[in-house]
């Protein structure tokens, strides 16, 4: 229930009613035409029945457009969409095709369908509750990604950006220089070389796999090594590095309450976790939060910092 709260208040604060008297063009589609392109000033509302074309263009590629706001509630639009700054809030319809790029721009999906090669780049976020996502929600450097929706089933390449994960089912992976901050949700994670992990919840029933050169801390309550304590975690905010692999036990109760035993095996095996000996995995004792709460735990991103030890 307080995650729907949550859910609720993020609605009403995002995808508040259409305002037109802000803008000095105000293009309903239809029954107007639609636009190959659109300028600053400008509002657009796409309804059933409605298309924007290929290549459509929202701003100048140069990012000098100024207020600028697509609202879709129906209708298509079509491949090799490019938004070059402002606001697009999703409602429903339909993003044909892929190659569909966002930069500097906010983006708010509460249904509908996205598509592939949805590219959310610098400077812009996407906020997800609701909706399709075709083959791949890419999230480039200086890109952001809120995934907040239970009724999510999505594909996920951290290019580089930041992705925050309350709910939804995930299989995601994590490239150089990304970093995925895990609350909740059902997650299928790769940390690939250069990519980052935060854990602080959720579930993940399938193998997390980390490569050389990645690295994967876990936030939780308690933990246990092969059954022991670890030597090192004492107050909140400790923080352990774990060297032992061959197979060793990593209990943990995340912060969220989930318990999850991680296999630390450094070769493949199957059906079980994989954490390269070159990879770094650290777990840092941590406050329990309420699950998941995209309200608080915001708040709760920035952990009191103490020692850190290595353990074997």
């Amino acid at each position: 229930m307080f995650r729907h709260l949550v859910v609720s208040l993020f609605v009403l604060v995002v995808f508040r009613g259409v305002a037109s008297g802000q803008f000095t063009t105000v293009i309903d589609v239809p029954p107007d035409v639609a636009p190959g392109s659109i300028g600053s000033d400008t509002q657009v509302n796409l309804f059933a029945g409605g298309a924007l074309g290929d290549g459509f263009e929202m701003g100048a590629s140069d990012g000098s457009s100024t207020n600028l706001e697509l609202n879709i509630f129906g209708g298509t639009v079509g491949m090799d969409f490019q938004s070059y700054g402002g606001v697009v809030n999703i409602r429903g319809g339909l993003f044909n095709g892929d190659n569909h790029r966002f930069r500097n721009t906010t983006v708010s999906v509460l249904d509908g369908s996205l598509g592939s090669d949805f590219w959310i780049e610098d400077g812009s976020v996407i906020h997800v509750l609701g909706g399709t996502v075709g083959n791949d929600l890419i999230i480039e450097s200086g890109g952001r990604a809120n995934i907040l929706s239970g009724n999510i089933d999505i594909n996920v390449d951290v290019a580089g950006g930041q992705i925050d994960i309350f709910a939804g089912e995930v299989d995601m992976n994590v490239e150089t220089g990304g970093v995925a901050n895990i609350w909740g949700g059902e997650n299928e994670t790769d940390i690939e070389d250069g990519g980052h992990a935060n854990v602080h919840g959720g579930s993940f029933p399938l193998p997390m796999f980390a490569e050389a050169g990645s690295s994967v801390r876990i936030f939780g309550t308690s933990f246990l090594l092969d059954g022991q304590a670890i030597v090192g975690l004492n107050g909140i905010g400790d923080t352990v590095e774990i060297l032992a692999r061959d197979g060793a036990a990593l209990s943990a109760t995340l912060r969220d309450g989930t318990r999850r035993d991680f296999v630390l095996n450094s070769l493949l095996v199957s059906g079980e976790d994989r954490f390269d000996m070159a990879a770094q995995l650290e777990v840092t004792l941590a406050t329990a939060i309420p699950e998941p709460s995209a309200l608080i735990v915001f708040g709760l991103l920035a952990l009191p910092r103490r020692g850190r030890r290595r353990v074997g």
